[in-house]
């Protein structure tokens, strides 16, 4: 059961970012704050791939990127 679990978040995670790169060209889709989300479902998983410290940072670089935007 936990595999389809992780298998389900990948998935969707991987779509989100795709969304989100699709959006960095696209002005009617804020890209940079939809990948982030992608990176939060990947931290759903049982063995989230990001630290704490990593989070912060790229939520302060997506921040940043969408007030310049």
């Amino acid at each position: 059961m936990e595999v389809w679990y992780d298998i389900g978040i990948a998935s969707l995670a991987t779509i989100i970012c795709i969304v989100g790169v699709i959006g960095s060209f696209l002005p009617v889709i804020p890209g940079p704050p939809i990948s982030f989300g992608g990176m939060w479902f990947l931290q759903l998983q049982d063995t989230g791939p990001f630290t704490t410290n990593r989070l912060i940072s790229w939520f302060v670089i997506v921040a940043f990127i969408t007030v310049l935007d």
